[in-house]
């Protein structure tokens, strides 16, 4: 839960909204909050790691159900 600069009351769970709403007047906090939003920009940019693993690993699966459906042997 924020306060936004009109003084209303925003409900998120947004990372990247929090990070655009939230100031702070501690020169540690602000240095913090501008790495975090640098590191959200970054990670945006940056293709989805997890999800091109999965779909490797979801396909060398089913090349290998594929292997032993056709008789292959298991060492």
């Amino acid at each position: 839960m924020l306060m936004d600069q009109m003084v209303r009351i925003v409900m998120t769970n947004d990372r990247n909204m929090i990070l655009l709403e939230i100031t702070s007047q501690h020169p540690v906090a602000n240095s913090m909050i501008m790495i975090a939003r640098t590191q959200d920009e970054e990670v945006v940019m940056e293709p989805p790691r997890r999800t091109v693993l999965i779909r490797a690993y979801r396909e060398s699966l089913e090349d290998m159900i594929k292997l032993l459906q056709e008789g292959a042997s298991v060492p």
